[in-house]
């Protein structure tokens, strides 16, 4: 069964996450890359949309770099526009995409589409990543006490993976995701995987409503005097 976007669990909300690569081949690849960094999955009001949520990751070990997947959701409830967008090591790439069909999301939109619905069962559902379209399954998993950051959440765990279909393409990452057992079912943890690569996202802190107002007018008097402001 599709599953479709309807809202945002909030209507104005940063979550922040701290993001490392693990295993064998995090370390290899951390000789040549970054291998840690900071990530942010940011839902807001947007002109002409009902709301916009992005999730973007970054890098102190390399300035200006970053990875970036945003959607815009229409009045019905649906995906209307999806991108993603890369810069590192002087390359850059970025790809748009308006959105016709109801079912099809990215990884920013599927993330809320989880945190509404919390499903108990297996749903099917099509992500856009990086221009193409996959069908995957998403499989909830049983409730599970996680550490992160000193402190201790009651979550849900959730397994999206590729779902082969014939004449389609097949995504071959899987990707985890922790929801917090409480009203906004807040994404703690979030892992992915693709071959021996896996990349792990830890919650570190979150604004919502008042408070994400409150640092984005902090942030612009911050840049309106030519320098930086740290919440």
């Amino acid at each position: 069964m599709a599953v479709a976007c309807a809202g945002p669990a909030i209507a104005h909300e940063e979550l922040e996450y701290g993001w490392k690569l693990k295993g064998f081949s995090g370390v290899l690849i951390g000789l040549f890359y970054p291998d840690s960094g900071e990530a942010r999955i940011t839902t807001e009001e947007g002109p002409g949309t009902r709301y916009t949520t992005t999730l973007e990751l970054t890098s102190r070990q390399r300035e200006g770099a970053y990875y970036r997947y945003g959607s815009e959701i229409g009045s019905e409830g649906s995906p209307v526009r999806v991108w993603s967008a890369y810069q590192f090591r002087g390359k850059s790439k970025a790809r748009e995409q308006e959105v016709d069909e109801h079912d099809v999301l990215d990884f920013p939109s599927a993330i809320q589409t989880l945190r509404r619905e919390r499903p108990m069962e297996e749903r099917w559902i099509r992500l856009w990543s990086d221009g193409n379209e996959y069908p995957l399954t998403v499989s909830p998993d049983g409730v599970e006490e996680i550490d992160c950051n000193g402190h201790t959440w009651t979550t849900r765990r959730y397994v999206i993976e590729g779902r082969r279909v014939k004449g389609e393409r097949y995504w071959k990452g899987r990707f985890q995701l922790w929801l917090a057992d409480d009203k906004d079912a807040t994404p703690v943890r979030i892992v992915g995987e693709r071959g021996l690569l896996t990349v792990r996202l830890e919650l570190v802190d979150v604004a919502r409503d008042e408070e994400f107002h409150r640092r984005r007018r902090q942030a612009a008097a911050g840049e309106a005097r030519g320098g930086s402001s740290v919440p």
